[in-house]
C-alpha cells in the first residue's frame, strides 16, 4: 500500500489512512505499551497480538491482534463474540519486552466495549476490575502516556495505574472530581481533567520538571522524586481505590517527553487525539 490514501469504511467510520503512524513511531523505546490499536507500524505490519477476550457464553478464549493498518481486529472479535459479551484476560504489552498485563479471577476482568469511542474499541472498569500484578519497576524520568475518560469515582479516588507503595495516577484527589492527580513520593499533583469526557494524557514524571500534559494543555507540577515500584495495577492502586471509566491505551517511556509546541507531548496528543477522536 504505501503511502497511498485508502478509503474504508471501518464500523460506520469512515477513515482517511496512509502509512499508519502509532504512538510508538512518534517517540519510540517505550518500555512497555498496552492497547487497541498497534504500537508503530512495524507492529502492524507484524500482525502483533493485543488483547485476549473471553467469552461469557462459554468462557472460552481467544488471542486478536492489531491489522497491517494499525486498527484492532475488531471484525474478528464481532465473530468470536456473536451474541454475547466479552472480558479482558491479557493485554499485551506489544513492545516486545514482554509486560503484559493479566488477570486470572473472571470476576475481576475489566469488559471488553466495542464502541467505547468514536466507533473504536476499549475497555470498561467498574468495581474492582482490575489488570495485574505486574511485576515492574522504572525510576525517574520516565512519562505515562493514556486516553482514557473516568466516568465515577468510588471512595475517595479512582486510580487508573498504581503500585503497592502508594505511588498511582488518578482521578478526584486534588481540588475536586474534575481532576487527575498523581505522586510519586512526594507532594500530590493536580491538573485539571473533567469527568464524563475522554482525554489525552502525557503524564510526564521529572521531579520539579514534571508535567501534567492533558489535551493539549501543558501543567508544569511536581509530584515527588521516586519511581513505579515493583507491583503495578492497571485499574486500581493495591489499595482499594478502582478506576471507573474506559480506556483505549496507555504506555511507559523510559524518559520525560519533551513538552511544549511542536515537541513531544504535543505530538503524542495530536496523534492520539487524531486516531481516537478525542
Amino acid at each position: 500500500m504505501g503511502t497511498a490514501i485508502i478509503r474504508r469504511v471501518y464500523e460506520n467510520r469512515i477513515i482517511m489512512t496512509g502509512a499508519y503512524t502509532g504512538p510508538g513511531d512518534i517517540v519510540s523505546g517505550a518500555t512497555a505499551w498496552w492497547g487497541f490499536r498497534a504500537y508503530n507500524a512495524a507492529k502492524a505490519a507484524a500482525l502483533t497480538n493485543a488483547v485476549r477476550l473471553v467469552r461469557a457464553s462459554d468462557s472460552a478464549q481467544q488471542d486478536f491482534t492489531v491489522l497491517a493498518n494499525g486498527t484492532l481486529d475488531v471484525a474478528s472479535i464481532t465473530t468470536f463474540l456473536a451474541a454475547t459479551s466479552g472480558k479482558i484476560v491479557t493485554l499485551y504489552d506489544q513492545t516486545g519486552n514482554g509486560n503484559h498485563f493479566t488477570q486470572a479471577t473472571d470476576g475481576s476482568r475489566p469488559a471488553y466495549t466495542a464502541n467505547a469511542v468514536s466507533s473504536l474499541p476499549g475497555m470498561t472498569f467498574v468495581d474492582t476490575r482490575f489488570l495485574g500484578d505486574l511485576t515492574f519497576s522504572i525510576a525517574q524520568p520516565f512519562t505515562v502516556s493514556t486516553v482514557l475518560k473516568c466516568t465515577a469515582v468510588a471512595f475517595i479516588t479512582s486510580c487508573f495505574i498504581g503500585d503497592n507503595s502508594s505511588r498511582y495516577m488518578n482521578f478526584n484527589e486534588g481540588t475536586g472530581q474534575d481532576d487527575i492527580s498523581f505522586k510519586f513520593d512526594g507532594s500530590l499533583a493536580s491538573v485539571t481533567a473533567t469527568l464524563n469526557a475522554w482525554h489525552a494524557f502525557q503524564g510526564v514524571i521529572n521531579g520539579a520538571s514534571s508535567n501534567g500534559y492533558v489535551d493539549g494543555a501543558a501543567n508544569t507540577v511536581n509530584p515527588g522524586s521516586s519511581g513505579f515500584g515493583s507491583t503495578i495495577r492497571l485499574g486500581d492502586d493495591n489499595s482499594g481505590h478502582p478506576f471507573i471509566g474506559s480506556m483505549t491505551e496507555i504506555g511507559i517511556w523510559p524518559s520525560a517527553f519533551t513538552t511544549g509546541a511542536s515537541q513531544q507531548a504535543a505530538n503524542m496528543d495530536t496523534n492520539q487525539s487524531a486516531y481516537w477522536g478525542v
